[in-house]
């Protein structure tokens, strides 16, 4: 397949994918461009990605695969309305490579994965310090890697039992480049083993009634931090065309390579290996329906509440990162579909939360999507999308600087597409025209940078 869209701002989209397969052997690439000059002078963008995969299937159980994706982007900072002039664009640069190769045995009871990984990326930041005044790169080279093994099984007809261990490696270099002389020279390679398991069972009874209980534990052995363990719990119920869903689970956090650098890792230098992973406490309650075969609502009620919040705290004495932030999150969500007609389908979503404190970042009180999606006949489709998000706060939720309040905002999304006749393409194709806020709303979601306005693109899109 290959697709190509041009749009407002001078945004052009190009993509192409091509795969195979046979009895032994499948293979999948792909590629994509994305560039625009923004909707404001130095906001321009660039993003690079190709995704390869072959795998093959050998004579008996085994099969193996190997996974490739790379990712390149240059981004410009138009900086915040009315922010002061400086010499200098500018620049976030990254580049992430992602290698998996994996080794797979399916028995009759009984399945086996091996995987092994490395994911490689390059950030480089380019600021300007208006205190010198100079320019600097903030350069992080990250290196991640590991091996995941996981076996499931199943003991008996009813009952899944999944046991794994994952020993990861996790860090790498950061440097602050700067022509005065380098600051922040850091290099940290952490290491976490984490042997898990997960047992559930379904149990059917005489009424048509379906239970299925489930358990989980994780335990991670972390090489600078604190041993922590994550546990799951988990009752389905379902009769009929009714699913009722209880979760919870506790997981944790663990400080990375950006907590040794930031101030000097405290007045010792070495204060950041005194910190405790952040630890998050889930638990939802979820009930789902079907009404008919085209129509599906589902509610569910969450909390979350993060204790060991890592926050930067500045005096008395030097700055210094501690164990200080706790936050909730609680609230409700909910989803709708239905298909009132084979031409027509319609999704509507949402959202509605509370938080503590009320200035948590970007987490507005209420949200809602909604979609409809109409095919007049098997040529044409149109579609129209809206995102609601109620004001919400914006900042830095690990430091102590005020928070913003930016106002919510209504956003229309339209697009129609046209099949090719049959002499072209035998109607493997399609072309298309789509706007995006269609009724050129002001809002930002970030303060001092404004989103783009109405704007459209159109394109084609072709199969083989």
């Amino acid at each position: 397949s290959f697709m190509s869209a041009f749009g407002r701002y001078g945004t052009s989209i190009h993509s192409l994918s091509y795969g195979g397969a046979n009895q032994k052997n499948d293979y999948y690439f792909s590629a994509s461009h994305r560039t625009s000059d923004g909707n404001r002078e130095n906001g321009k963008g660039t993003v690079d990605s190709f995704y390869g995969r072959f795998g093959e299937d050998r004579e008996g159980p085994w099969s193996y695969c190997f996974q490739l994706l790379h990712t390149s982007s240059d981004v410009e900072d138009p900086r915040a309305i009315n922010a002061p002039q400086i010499p200098i664009v500018e620049k976030f640069s990254t580049r992430g490579d992602l290698f998996v190769a994996k080794i797979s045995r399916d028995d009759k009871d009984s399945n086996l994965d091996v995987k092994l990984y490395l994911d490689d990326g390059l950030q480089d930041w380019l600021q300007w310090d208006t205190t010198v005044p100079e320019p600097f790169y903030s350069i992080t080279d990250y290196r991640n890697y590991g091996i995941k093994v996981k076996h499931q099984s199943f003991p008996r007809k009813s009952v899944k039992l999944i046991l794994g261990i994952d020993n990861d490696f996790y860090g790498g270099d950061f440097v602050e480049e700067r022509n005065s002389g380098n600051r922040s020279d850091t290099s940290e390679i952490f290491h976490n083993l984490a042997p898990y398991f997960m047992l559930s069972q379904e149990i059917s009874k005489n009424n048509g009634t379906v239970v299925t209980p489930s358990v989980g534990l994780r335990y991670n052995n972390n090489s600078d931090f604190s041993s922590e363990t994550n546990s799951h719990l988990g009752l389905k119920i379902e009769k009929g065309k009714t699913t009722l869903a209880l979760h919870t689970s506790k997981s944790v956090s663990y400080p990375g390579i950006y907590s040794a650098i930031l101030f000097g890792g405290g007045p010792t230098g070495n204060a950041w290996k005194n910190l405790m992973p952040e630890e998050i406490d889930h638990w939802e309650a979820g009930l789902s329906r079907e009404l008919s075969k085209k129509c599906k609502v589902q509610v569910t009620y969450f909390n979350d509440e993060i204790t060991n919040g890592i926050k930067a705290v500045f005096g008395p004495g030097p700055p210094q990162l501690l164990n200080v932030g706790e936050y909730e999150s609680k609230g409700w969500e909910f989803t709708f579909q239905i298909e009132p007609h084979d031409k027509l389908s319609i999704f509507l979503g949402g959202t509605i939360s509370d938080t503590t404190p009320d200035d948590v970042p970007y987490q507005p009180e209420r949200t809602c999507t909604a979609g409809i999606t109409w095919n007049p006949n098997k040529r044409w489709r149109h579609s129209v999308d809206l995102r609601y998000s109620d004001d919400f706060f914006a900042g830095n939720q690990r430091f102590p600087a005020p928070t913003t309040n930016v106002e919510g905002t209504t956003i229309i999304n339209i697009r129609s597409s046209r099949k090719f006749t049959d002499a072209i393409a035998k109607n493997k194709g399609e072309y298309f025209i789509a706007i995006e806020n269609l009724m050129d709303r002001e809002y930002e979601l970030k303060p001092g940078y404004p989103m783009p306005g109405r704007w459209f693109t159109a394109g084609v899109k072709l199969l083989f």
